[in-house]
């Protein structure tokens, strides 16, 4: 785990992942086995997320039939991505609820079997030896289709 110094975030630092589009469809086939067929940025606070769509085909023995509706591709902000207790937590959670017969998107296994990863992501689209670069915590969860309530009007009943 972190040391409790790493955890504390800095005045002003940037910990949104800088993930250009253009190295997801690597990311996507080299982590989970999966080709890309579209990706589109989903909105986020702090971290960056994608919503995939994949071709038919696996490469990936945990994903026997790839998910018609896609995958988000979930790559958490910097400071989370230094406390993995907090995203086992959050694993723990979806188990939980899914349990209990709420629809939640679930926890796809990479090619390594695991449920999460952490990977060195370049800032920049153009990677050499001097580009920088941070770890981040890298998972893959089913796609729900549905609208988020941004999209919705607000009624005083429904509240």
């Amino acid at each position: 785990m972190a040391d409790q110094v790493d955890m504390i975030q800095v005045v002003g630092e940037k910990i949104k992942p800088f993930v250009p589009m253009k190295h997801i469809p690597h990311l996507i086939k080299s982590l989970y086995g999966l080709t890309v067929k579209s990706c589109k940025e989903l909105d986020s606070y702090i971290d960056k997320n994608y919503h995939v769509i994949v071709t038919g085909q696996s490469e990936n023995p945990y994903i026997k039939h790839p998910e018609e509706d896609g995958y988000v591709l979930k790559i958490l902000n910097k400071m989370q991505s230094k406390n993995l207790l907090f995203v086992e937590a959050q694993h723990a959670l979806i188990t939980h609820v899914a349990k209990n017969g709420i629809s939640v998107p679930y926890i796809v296994k990479n090619l390594k079997g695991e449920d999460m990863s952490l990977e060195k992501i370049y800032h920049s689209e153009n990677m050499t030896d001097s580009t920088p670069f941070d770890f981040y915590i890298v998972r893959l969860l089913t796609y729900i289709p549905g609208e988020t309530f941004l999209n919705k009007p607000v009624h005083p009943k429904s509240l």
